[in-house]
């Protein structure tokens, strides 16, 4: 399973900016500001994220442009790569191996590189664009425990969303909603995003 991961994120990888003179396979990044809550199992232990709001975390992206598109539907299949930096915590508690006594469990950091391949629902409006989006990739990840180990790992990761996309000039644009991520742990984001977009406007 490991080396099936591998080889999906390899092929996401590669030639994700190959492109015709009008639509780029990835032709937008964005930055976002997220409420997180994220529910992780390590150990047989229960873990919940540290910050809900604010964790560091952008994309680059497959954006339908406006232009031209007053109402209408699409349906595309895409990649996206993502990037996150996420710390856990936990109330329960172990027994220390240097004194024996009883001891908090120590904090969790995951920084995740993750690559999809969504199926993507685009419906336009002249006051911006709804989408639903589902998705399936292979995520690698940097697992470091406070104090003691780090490990890097590879799983598998899928992708629930709703969105609204809003442009406010020509190349900047707001995109605001919800998505469910599962890699064996879940993730619930409420994520706000500014982005922009740097393909060709179909309008133009």
């Amino acid at each position: 399973m490991k080396l099936l991961n591998l080889i999906l994120l390899f092929i996401l990888s590669t030639n994700l900016f190959s492109c015709s003179s009008s639509d780029m396979l990835l032709n937008a990044g964005t930055v976002h500001v997220k409420y997180t809550v994220s529910n992780a199992s390590f150990d047989n232990q229960l873990y919940e994220n540290k910050n809900r709001l604010g964790s560091i975390s952008a994309s680059i992206r497959n954006v339908d442009h406006p232009a031209g598109k007053n109402w209408g539907a699409s349906f595309k299949l895409h990649p996206s790569i993502h990037f996150s930096n996420t710390t856990y915590q936990s109330g329960g508690t172990r027994i220390s191996t240097s004194t024996g006594q009883l001891e908090g469990l120590p904090e969790i950091n995951i920084k995740r590189f993750s690559t999809l391949g969504s199926l993507k629902l685009n419906f336009h409006t002249p006051i911006g664009q709804f989408s639903l989006t589902g998705g399936f990739g292979g995520t690698l990840y940097k697992l470091k425990e406070k104090g003691t180990y780090e490990t890097i790992k590879t799983s598998e990761i899928r992708k629930l969303g709703f969105a609204y996309t809003g442009f406010f000039t020509k190349r900047f644009f707001a995109m605001i909603g919800p998505r469910y991520f599962n890699d064996g742990n879940e993730q619930y984001v409420f994520a706000v995003r500014l982005g922009y977009f740097w393909g060709k406007a179909s309008g133009n």
